[in-house]
């Protein structure tokens, strides 16, 4: 940040080439990694995937080689250096006790989206407690069905095995990240938003289990 203030080109070295391999390697995950040809440069799309883990996020950014802007929880400004982090990079977040803020959030995360940048949600909302998928939340469909924004489903599988949600002790393991082929934006001008949800949800329910 001191060599340069451009955010995109931070998270792009901070994360695909350092952050995320380094935890990786550090965790002892052996990463597998399927369907890269789906990773749509030189546009704004919004990825989703699966979260079972804090670690979710070092396995997303190591396997993706783009800057990925994070829609995170409110509660994440307060947590020292990574807050700060996040706000002057510029990633969103979500204050989801207030709809309307958290509306405004997701339209900000359109506006990054228009401009050509990246972001990447976990529409869970939050980690699963038992590595199974959860019920996917409103906020980014609504974002995606009003800017006809094309969706890129990722599922990841092996990370709540390494490192699950209430546990602090680490144990290596494989971990495969599978990214499915986009669903397209303009099929949604004739869904509802629970619709696009739900179609979502399956799809990052078939990639986390596949292997």
């Amino acid at each position: 940040m001191l060599l340069t203030w451009h955010s995109a080109w931070i998270l792009y070295f901070l994360g695909y080439i350092l952050w995320g391999p380094i935890v990786c390697a550090v965790c002892g995950i052996k990463l597998k990694i399927t369907g890269s040809e789906n990773i749509k440069k030189g546009i704004g799309n919004i990825y989703i995937a699966n979260h079972s883990s804090l670690l979710d996020i070092a396995v997303l950014v190591n396997a993706i080689p783009l800057p990925l802007f994070f829609v995170a929880k409110n509660e994440l400004k307060k947590v020292p250096v990574l807050g700060l982090y996040m706000r002057v990079l510029g990633h969103i977040f979500v204050d989801r006790k207030n709809k309307d803020k958290a509306m405004q959030s997701m339209r900000l995360a359109a506006a990054k989206i228009n401009s050509g940048k990246n972001v990447i949600t976990f529409p869970e909302g939050t980690r699963s407690k038992d590595g199974k998928l959860q019920t996917f939340k409103k906020g980014t469909f609504v974002i995606a069905k009003e800017g006809n924004i094309d969706i890129i489903p990722i599922g990841i599988s092996g990370t709540f095995e390494v490192l699950p949600s209430g546990r602090s002790l680490i144990k290596p393991a494989k971990v495969h990240l599978h990214i499915g082929t986009k669903i397209d934006g303009q099929l949604f001008t004739s869904m509802s938003v629970d619709e696009i949800a739900l179609m979502a949800q399956e799809r990052v329910k078939l990639l986390s289990v596949s292997q």
